[in-house]
């Protein structure tokens, strides 16, 4: 941005599926001033049909209550695990309980279908693998979409990291 011209003509668009964020806010602010905002849905628009459920995970805690086998099978990305600091040791607690939560959430309201965002292409991988390994090992097919989920925690990823065409027909298999 720095390097683009500064005219009157110069238009600047920034588009974010985060529109409303204190970050994305700030941004805009610092880029063009005199901003005109072009908000097709709203602040708090959700379609009836989505639920959303929020947990609040203790980070203090040991993955207690948890079957050990089912915790030996989450993998992350181990950023955290060797640090030191309460901080780091707290990062890496939250991430391995917000996969069994996640299994937990999927059990408790019979989920068929949902979508799930994770921060990193690794953390997206890392899920699949965890969800494969809890529904049986065998990795979603998606050959034969006829035939509906091939078990409880069948998943699709649809991150950049993918292939386009594997991206495109995970996506087809969700919708």
């Amino acid at each position: 941005y720095n390097r683009m011209p500064k005219t009157d003509a110069t238009q600047v668009v920034v588009s974010s599926a985060t529109l409303h964020s204190p970050e994305i806010l700030k941004l805009s602010e610092n880029i063009a001033p005199r901003a005109t905002w072009v908000d097709l849905k709203g602040k708090d628009a959700v379609p009836e049909t989505v639920d959303h459920v929020f947990v609040e995970i203790d980070p203090t805690q040991r993955l207690e209550g948890y079957d050990n086998n089912l915790a030996r099978l989450i993998t992350t990305d181990g950023v955290h695990k060797k640090d030191s600091r309460n901080a780091g040791a707290y990062s890496e607690n939250i991430k391995r309980y917000k996969i069994l939560v996640l299994k937990e959430c999927i059990d408790a309201f019979d989920m068929n279908q949902c979508l799930v965002f994770v921060r990193t292409q690794l953390d997206a991988d890392n899920l699949e693998n965890f969800l494969v390994k809890v529904g049986g090992g065998r990795k979603f097919q998606g050959r034969d979409r006829m035939g509906g989920k091939e078990n409880k925690y069948s998943c699709v990823v649809l991150h950049g990291g993918r292939r386009q065409d594997e991206r495109k027909e995970n996506l087809a298999a969700f919708k």
